[in-house]
């Protein structure tokens, strides 16, 4: 019988069969089912795919982990198939195998975008980060060359870390200087084109109060929402830099991140980032973790911000030119800044 005739309990005992090559077409055809809606993906759990699923994430043969792999990250959109997915240790031992092991970028890929998936889930965030393998394998995967492979292991360290004890987990695993890395190597809005022109326009801004319009037309131009023009390019950037200030604004809200952040030096490396050469985000972001430092760590790393002589300009710059988030963030650390500078 053609799989496609198949129901959902046949394709789940075909993945018993003798034959390999029916295997793998049974696997093929539950990810390619899996994918289309949540009945298709709720008759596969009742039919009791996920353990058998399983079995394949260690596969020799590529294709066939990855299909294996797609399914999981397929079925866990239901929450349901989320937390038998978690409640089954070979499924999630095998899941973060193939973070650090896959056969092909893409199954390691899916794999870290499975464990992000899982981690919507707001109760299994620190029985999952209590595993160390989990954070090592994403680690692995956010060091990678790999653009989308990085942003798929910050999606999931991020939702890992919003539990509050894996914070100091990720810290300890070395996750700060790597992020840091990634920002020192970032491409500035003013390294386009557009991006120059920009940058100009928002100069004039903060040096004028009267509206600012383009040159080249009569409209007055909103830079407070998004500097870049054209979307597409926008798509294509590697943002990588963004992402990982989001991560650094999350462990900032720990002692073990702010410590960390501070031996890296941290501090004037976020001031630079509030500069109008950085894309909208970069801004935003740093300026998030700049105040979730503060917060955290007190008057040692206020005084340390204080002591960035062109903070305070940088940050009445973000008033007048960053995002709504931005500004509100600003405000709140000028205001936390003004107050310890007068005590």
């Amino acid at each position: 019988m053609d799989v496609q005739e198949m129901t959902a309990p046949e394709l789940v005992d075909q993945l018993l069969a003798e034959s390999l090559d029916a295997q793998k077409e049974a696997i093929c055809e539950l990810r390619l089912r899996a994918k289309r809606d949540n009945e298709n993906r709720a008759c596969i759990a009742d039919a009791g795919a996920i353990p058998l699923v399983a079995d394949y994430l260690t596969s020799s043969d590529s294709v066939v982990q990855e299909n294996a792999v797609t399914c999981l990250l397929n079925l866990s959109i239901i929450h349901d198939c989320k937390r038998e997915i978690i409640a089954n240790s070979r499924c999630l031992d095998g899941i973060v195998e193939a973070v650090k092991l896959g056969k092909s970028a893409e199954t390691r890929q899916n794999a870290a975008a499975t464990l992000f998936s899982l981690l919507i889930l707001e109760e299994v965030r620190e029985y999952v980060g209590s595993k160390t393998d989990v954070i090592l394998a994403l680690l692995d995967l956010l060091d990678s060359d790999v653009a989308r492979s990085r942003k798929d292991a910050i999606k999931a360290l991020f939702h890992l870390c919003l539990c509050q004890v894996n914070k100091a987990r990720v810290v300890k695993a070395g996750v700060v200087p790597l992020l840091m890395s990634f920002i020192r190597n970032r491409e500035r809005l003013t390294d386009s084109k557009e991006g120059k022109r920009c940058t100009s326009m928002i100069g004039a801004m903060v040096n004028n109060s009267s509206p600012l319009r383009d040159v080249s037309s009569s409209t007055p131009v909103n830079l407070t929402t998004d500097y870049i023009q054209d979307k597409s390019q926008e798509r294509k950037r590697d943002s990588i830099a963004e992402d990982a200030l989001a991560l650094l604004g999350l462990l900032a809200g720990s002692a073990e991140g702010v410590d960390a952040l501070m031996k890296a030096c941290a501090v004037s490396l976020l001031v630079e980032l509030l500069e109008p050469q950085e894309y909208p985000r970069c801004r935003e972001n740093a300026t998030s973790t700049l105040l979730a430092m503060c917060q955290t760590g007190g008057d040692d790393v206020v005084q340390e911000v204080l002591q960035c002589n062109f903070c305070i300009s940088a940050l009445c710059g973000v008033l007048s030119s960053g995002s709504s988030r931005a500004r509100s963030k600003a405000g709140a650390l000028l205001q936390l800044l003004m107050v310890n500078d007068r005590s």
